[in-house]
């Protein structure tokens, strides 16, 4: 059922699962830092820069190039916090990662309250499905 939802799911929606999962990589990355478990925070820690290289190789520069540069930026913001942290096995790089990326989203679901989201499914949603469950 997930995958046929996700399949069928606005840009909007995708977007929105995407924060989601990346999101939820933050908080099992910071509970396996927590409790010293390593491989499940590299785990989630890699499954999350995962997500950050689609989200920023999805940019579309030349129809939004400062916005783009903007989101490049952030990305890179994001991803040097979740290795920052897994590195340092140390929590609060994370959480400033997971505040950018919370902020992101707001602004995101915003937007696409603001906009009517185009009804039609996103055609490489098969190669991000991965990224989601």
């Amino acid at each position: 059922y997930a995958r046929i939802a996700l399949e069928s799911a606005s840009k909007p929606q995708m977007l929105d699962e995407l924060y989601n999962r990346l999101l939820r990589d933050c908080a099992d990355a910071r509970a396996a830092i927590a409790e010293r478990r390593i491989e499940d925070k590299a785990r989630a820690i890699s499954h999350g820069l995962d997500i950050v290289t689609q989200l920023a190789a999805a940019l579309d520069h030349e129809r939004e190039p400062k916005l783009c540069a903007q989101l490049a930026k952030l990305y890179q913001v994001i991803s040097g916090r979740l290795i920052e942290g897994g590195m340092r096995m140390e929590p609060s790089p994370i959480e400033i990662a997971e505040r950018h990326i919370t902020t992101r989203r707001s602004a995101f679901q915003k937007a696409a309250a603001d906009v009517k989201a185009a009804s039609t499914p996103i055609g490489n949603a098969h190669r991000i499905i991965a990224y989601i469950t």
